[in-house]
């Protein structure tokens, strides 16, 4: 089960950063597919409240198996991040 979470955190985060560098770079690109909602905040809201979730479930997971404060602490620096972004 762990494996899979792994793999598909690592599929996320690999479309998160896709979609960020299209947005940055290629704005128009979106709007020429059809999929300007993609640019729209309550696109990036809802990403950002999936990979929120997800960070959490992997902190709580993670911490219960590894009990690392410093680990943890990073990650749940990561969540503040994502949400003051």
């Amino acid at each position: 089960m762990s494996e899979k979470l792994d793999r598909f955190g690592a599929v996320a985060s690999s479309l998160c950063a896709v979609h960020c560098a299209v947005c940055a770079l290629l704005p128009a690109a979106f709007g020429a597919l059809g999929l300007g909602f993609l640019i729209g905040h309550e696109a990036e809201w809802i990403f950002t409240a999936v990979a929120v979730v997800f960070a959490a479930g992997a902190l709580v997971l993670g911490y219960r198996q590894h009990g690392s404060m410093r680990v943890a602490g990073l990650l749940a620096l990561g969540i503040v991040g994502l949400l003051a972004s």
